[in-house]
């Protein structure tokens, strides 16, 4: 019979909750103590087996999506290109519009928006405050080294590592 991961977590505590308590030594308790230990630590590494696998695919489509991510761009890149030499050969003979066959074209003006030329010459009441952002590093870099900073503290946590 199989039993899953919290099923054998579950009964290893019932079984470390009936020795504590026990005031004679058992040695069957000992032997199956062990053989759930082992039953737990071969759950555990098929189940990270499994992860490994998923993050092999997972990285797999990560680099498919980089790779499509970059002939993209080369492909908006090129459009931009071609649509920036119509442009330019529209202005230069003086077409404001071409109907073709299947495509038409039309050289038109696009909504007024704002070009700063010196961004310290305008006034005051133009300029958008800020708010200000903690800067964590240096937070860090400074509780590590024992000063004491009110408002934060310094905390470490435990994650998994599949080694």
């Amino acid at each position: 019979m199989a039993f899953k991961l919290y099923e054998l977590s579950a009964q290893y505590q019932q079984l470390i909750d009936l020795i504590s308590s026990s005031d004679t030594e058992r040695p069957e308790f000992t032997d199956t103590l062990e053989s759930i230990e082992e039953a737990i630590d071969d759950k555990l590494e098929n189940t990270a087996k499994v992860i490994r696998a998923i993050e092999a695919e997972a990285n797999a489509i990560k680099v498919e999506e980089e790779r499509l991510k970059k002939r993209r761009q080369a492909l908006e890149g090129n459009a931009d290109r071609l649509k920036d030499y119509i442009f330019q050969t529209m202005q230069a003979t003086g077409k404001d519009k071409v109907k073709g066959a299947h495509v038409g074209l039309r050289l038109q003006y696009n909504p007024p928006s704002v070009r700063l030329l010196d961004e310290k010459l305008v006034p005051a009441h133009y300029l958008v405050e800020q708010h200000p952002t903690v800067d964590k590093k240096a937070l860090l870099a400074d509780l590590k080294n024992g000063i004491a900073v009110e408002g934060v503290e310094l905390k470490r946590e435990q994650s998994l590592r599949i080694v």
